[in-house]
């Protein structure tokens, strides 16, 4: 007999797909009253701000569905939004953040599109094929970032025939955010959209909280372009309806128990990505059809016998090898974590660090911490202040979380 299909519809590595995000309703609130805003012509740009694995990507991917559907979302069969989505990691100069806007109206309808195509051929430096819009290998500088509005401006005007409203959404732009003058060129770009009576058209960008502080120091006046979505943890009840929505859409159809939603809950501390990545291994264990205690703790550390790496040693593979080398992770290091990572508060003081391990000689201990500071591991807190560390990332904090439950599980397993 044929060994049955399986399809794991978690999706740790990518957003969320719109039939799985889950929460977020005051965030999702906003963005629809900024879509309306800019239906009317008074253009409200959006900034999505959070950590990293907080679900930036996916909401933008749930708002540009909400656009793709706005005839549905809005309820007026006449209503029709274009949203492009533009993953900037792979920008490295403004010029090529301008063309990957561009590129992105590729998406347009047929005949816009080819209108679009049509004033961008004659641009100097550009090359317009089958795969798009191109960089012609000859072009030196940021020739278009100083004529970027004007050409926006005209793109825009080709678009009305078909659309009441433009959507840009710029993703991944932790790169792009230090460099030197982008502040300054996103600026100048919306001024001079509003100035010239372009309201339909709304940009929305996602950032981490260093990446907004980046674009901030570039220019001062960048927070006052955009009105803030502020991204926050899922709360336990949006937890268990991520996993749920999830599971609803995996081959064979799988349930979770409570004690098991609470465990993952309590491992990813409502992280959607961190959440998204416990789900897959424990779907990946799983062999009755429910998601119990022990799939969650199986899917975490793994069953190398049959192939199953599990979540922690992936998410040591994927984020955390340059950073946490072997070295770091030898027994002496890991006490350090472990008490790190015990503190109910993200800030830890030297003292309650010394309580948790009083076998430490102090300058033993000292030493220990200079070297997790120098390899990125943890800071001081607040930077500069001596005496209180924590984690440089709340996801390392939740690998120690992870890792040392392993450790615990093998210390039982081998009594």
């Amino acid at each position: 007999m044929a060994e049955e299909a399986r399809l794991n519809p978690f999706t740790p590595d990518r957003p969320a797909p719109p039939p799985m995000f889950a929460g977020r309703r005051a965030e999702v609130r906003q963005i629809r009253e900024a879509l309306t805003a800019t239906l009317a012509g008074r253009a409200r740009h959006i900034l999505i701000v959070g950590e990293r694995w907080i679900g930036k990507s996916s909401t933008a991917v749930y708002a540009k569905n909400m656009a793709d559907m706005a005839e549905f979302a809005f309820d007026d069969p006449d209503i029709s939004v274009h949203a492009s989505f533009v993953s900037l990691g792979k920008c490295q100069t403004i010029n090529e953040v301008c063309v990957a806007i561009l590129d992105s109206l590729k998406e347009c309808q047929n005949t816009v599109r080819h209108k679009i195509f049509d004033i961008l051929s004659s641009i100097s430096g550009l090359q317009i094929g089958m795969l798009g819009v191109t960089v012609d290998r000859k072009a030196e500088g940021d020739f278009l970032v100083p004529t970027f509005p004007s050409v926006f401006q005209k793109v825009l005007d080709q678009t009305k025939s078909a659309y009441d409203a433009v959507m840009i959404i710029l993703d991944e732009t932790e790169q792009v955010s230090r460099l030197a003058g982008i502040s300054s060129f996103l600026k100048t770009f919306l001024e001079e959209l509003q100035a010239a009576g372009y309201g339909n058209f709304i940009l929305l960008m996602t950032a981490t909280p260093e990446g907004v502080h980046s674009f901030t120091c570039d220019h001062p006046s960048f927070p006052r372009l955009f009105r803030y979505v502020d991204l926050e943890s899922l709360s336990q009840e949006d937890s268990r309806d991520l996993l749920e929505k999830a599971l609803a859409e995996g081959i064979p159809r799988v349930t979770v128990s409570d004690t098991a939603a609470e465990l993952m809950f309590g491992f990813s501390e409502g992280l959607p990505g961190l959440l998204q990545e416990l789900g897959f291994w424990a779907f990946e264990v799983n062999t009755d059809g429910e998601i119990k205690r022990d799939d969650v703790v199986r899917g975490i550390v793994g069953l190398r016998h049959i192939g199953i790496k599990g979540a922690l040693d992936t998410l040591y593979d994927k984020h955390f090898r340059k950073t946490l080398h072997e070295d770091l992770l030898s027994e002496r290091y890991r006490e350090i974590l472990y008490a790190l990572a015990s503190s109910e508060t993200e800030v830890v003081s030297r003292s309650y660090l010394r309580s948790q391990l009083p076998q430490w000689e102090v300058r033993g201990m000292d030493r220990y911490l200079s070297i997790l500071r120098d390899r990125g591991i943890v800071e001081f807190a607040p930077v500069g202040k001596r005496g209180e560390y924590r984690f440089t990332s709340r996801m390392l904090s939740l690998w120690v979380d992870l890792d040392q439950m392993r450790k615990e599980r093998e210390a039982k397993e081998g009594q």
